[in-house]
């Protein structure tokens, strides 16, 4: 099974990360409609890791954060990369520290930190 995916660049912002979770949300039902039972854990670690993008990774001003999804080999990968500070550096708004807490029990996550954070979260189909 293979999907093309979607491929969005977008500023981090909050009024962004319910567009990126429409978005997703769109391309799991279209490309995945089985996994209803599954579409709130999907759509929630989205709406984490955008989040973090929004809150942490940006302290000096505007940036941006690229999402891609895709579904190949019975996975659906999704991918929310950011060019900011990383998560290593202290945050300006250190939040209640759940967020990539909740990112790795919904969803088997990766995250590096280099040149910005990339959160890769997959989930078996």
């Amino acid at each position: 099974m293979s999907a093309a995916g979607i491929k969005m660049h977008v500023p981090a912002t909050a009024a962004n990360v319910p567009t990126v979770r429409a978005a997703v949300s769109r391309f799991v039902d279209e490309y995945w409609p089985e996994a209803c039972r599954d579409g709130a854990d999907i759509a929630l670690a989205v709406t984490e890791a955008c989040s973090n993008a929004v809150q942490h990774a940006y302290p000096a001003g505007a940036g941006e954060m690229t999402i891609t999804s895709r579904i190949r080999d019975h996975h659906l990968t999704i991918r929310v990369r950011d060019h900011g500070s990383g998560i290593a550096t202290p945050s300006l708004n250190p939040g209640l520290g759940v967020g990539v807490k909740l990112i790795h029990a919904l969803s088997e996550a990766t995250i590096s930190t280099a040149r910005g954070t990339s959160v890769v979260l997959r989930f078996a189909l």
